[in-house]
């Protein structure tokens, strides 16, 4: 006879045999069933979640690429440290051996620019490539290795093509190469190498020039001076020009190289128009009035170039002060005495944006003839100065 008992409450109860039995098939199954279902449970695939997608790492030459892109933009800064992590990677990348060389050479680095650019031009790239050879050329110009400068020019031009851009990329460095030349004592082949590079781009202000430059070390300024006067003409024409007017407020490094050439090429039209009349003992009133011209000429563009420095000033000032009216006006004002009326015009709405009711901004816009409402496409940022470093 079976026996079952349970206490509940401390009184001890008996269960009947019947009901045992009972109980009988509900265990059973648990110890056959239960083992099945905790091995599934523990064999059973987890759910997944899609894992986050990772950015594909660039390569060496995509880094490489870039940077060569930021140099070209001038924010040079980005693009050596792109550079240098393209060389981390692979360290004979040879666009990234290009773009550092040519920064270094922009810091004034120069000695460590030239294994980099030596590098580079040993390339599969490099070697077709006028960019290292003329910047190496360049270096030896610096240190007065002229011979040395002459060998990287001459492969440079062989390998340049006649333009990049609006760029007469070719007769720049074969003037290089005359300049080298000088260097050497050749002065013929000098002349020869410039005169021809100067029938390529005759309409090159800085072509032009390294022309007369190049006559006026070789004492000849009979020719130097109207080569001068004319590249003087064409840096003017293109300086002051309504398309160029129109622009060059937006990057004022521009205007700043364009009044440095225009302000050496003044200076030396001033000291050989003096020689030449001491040379001829002259008396002649025309010789001295187109020395008197020149003078007069080279003080406007030392005015231009004092109004441009004063202008990268206002723009500092802007960027550090967003909200400075006085520095906007002032910018504007100096942009009309520069004779940049629309960029005037453009730096005036800005300042309205900032001060509606300034009388300073009305009357402004009234003297220049400009509508003293607001454009719905009213200027808002600041214009560029000189470009990221």
């Amino acid at each position: 006879m079976i026996k079952s008992a349970s206490r509940t409450n401390g009184v001890r109860r008996r269960h009947s045999p019947r009901s045992v039995v009972a109980w009988l098939p509900a265990v059973a199954c648990l110890f056959v069933v239960g083992p099945t279902i905790l091995h599934a449970q523990a064999t059973a695939t987890p759910p997944t979640t899609a894992p986050a997608e990772r950015a594909p790492t660039p390569s060496a030459r995509e880094l490489a690429v870039e940077a060569l892109k930021l140099f070209d933009a001038a924010q040079y800064t980005k693009a050596y440290q792109l550079a240098q992590q393209a060389l981390s990677v692979r360290p004979d990348q040879p666009e990234a051996l290009l773009v550092t060389g040519l920064i270094l050479i922009h810091s004034g680095r120069n000695r460590e620019a030239i294994e980099p650019l030596a590098q580079y031009n040993k390339s599969d790239v490099g070697r077709n490539d006028y960019r290292g050879y003329e910047a190496l050329g360049d270096l030896y110009m610096r240190s007065s290795a002229h011979r040395m400068a002459h060998d990287q020019f001459f492969i440079a031009v062989s390998k340049a093509p006649i333009t990049v851009g609006d760029k007469p990329t070719r007769a720049l460095i074969r003037m290089k190469l005359a300049q080298a030349l000088v260097g050497m004592g050749r002065f013929d082949d000098a002349i020869k190498n410039a005169e021809d590079a100067s029938q390529s781009a005759p309409r090159s202000a800085t072509v032009l020039w390294d022309l007369a430059r190049i006559y006026s070390r070789a004492e000849q300024d009979e020719k130097a001076v109207p080569l001068m006067e004319s590249a003087a003409r064409l840096a003017r024409e293109e300086l002051f020009s309504a398309q160029f007017k129109q622009s060059l407020a937006d990057d004022l490094q521009v205007v700043r190289e364009k009044l440095t050439l225009l302000s050496d090429v003044h200076k030396a039209i001033v000291t050989s128009r003096r020689n030449l009349i001491q040379k001829d003992r002259s008396v002649d009133p025309e010789k001295y009035l187109a020395l008197a011209r020149a003078m007069s000429e080279q003080a406007e563009i030392s005015r231009l170039q004092s109004l441009n420095d004063a202008m990268i000033v206002c723009v500092e000032v802007m960027r550090a002060a967003p909200k400075s009216v006085d520095a906007v006006i002032l910018l504007a004002e100096l942009q009309r005495q520069s004779g940049m009326t629309a960029a005037a015009t453009r730096t005036y709405q800005m300042a309205l944006q900032l001060a509606p009711n300034d009388m300073r901004i009305l009357d402004a816009l009234r003297a220049i003839g400009a509508p003293t409402t607001l454009p719905t496409t009213a200027p808002t940022t600041v214009p560029a100065t000189v470009r990221n470093q």
